[in-house]
């Protein structure tokens, strides 16, 4: 079930900017993967590059070359059984290809930060934002249309224009941590 929304920012209602910050230190959209068998020989999938769709619309072709080190201590022989258990070990590494691309380009979602009123000190919100409330974030000319749980608050008691909230996914130790600060 899904979290209902405490709030919601609009830009040129309560919200008087946005900014958007990508959670990936670098972005990458393919693999290039290869493991060896026990003579030393790289075996590669087929195709020899794996692509991660979404990853590929938003960023385009980004390959990066990963070696998944020794399959086997098995060595191959050029008669059926060897070239059956070079199909598995292609298969091996095309199996771990997805698996680290999957993992790696996994949509986070996007961190913004909003700098804006609480509806509740516009008294059309009973209860004030807390940390872990649902936020959504939209704004037409920023290309922003996010709903996040609330990471962060910079509050200004004596001018609420100045406002800020954090939303976005957590990730530890990669991004940000959540914090409340008063002025």
């Amino acid at each position: 079930m899904a979290e209902a929304i405490k709030a919601t920012f609009k830009y040129g209602d309560n919200a008087l900017d946005m900014v958007t910050e990508y959670p990936k230190p670098y972005v990458i959209s393919g693999i290039l993967a290869q493991g060896e068998d026990g003579e030393d020989t790289h075996i590669c999938p087929t195709p020899a590059r794996l692509y991660h769709k979404n990853s590929v619309k938003k960023y385009g072709k980004v390959v990066e070359f990963v070696d998944f080190g020794k399959l086997t201590k098995k060595k191959i022989t050029n008669n059926a059984a060897g070239i059956k258990l070079r199909d598995t070990l292609a298969a091996k590494v095309k199996s771990k290809a997805k698996l680290w691309l999957n993992s790696r380009c996994k949509d986070f979602g996007n961190k913004v930060t909003i700098k804006g009123i609480d509806p509740f000190y516009e008294k059309k919100n009973n209860t004030p934002i807390a940390i872990g409330d649902m936020i959504k974030a939209y704004s037409k000319p920023h290309g922003i249309n996010e709903a996040a749980p609330c990471l962060a608050m910079d509050i200004d008691y004596f001018d609420h224009q100045n406002d800020q909230y954090i939303i976005g996914p957590y990730i530890p130790n990669n991004f940000y941590d959540p914090k409340i600060t008063m002025r």
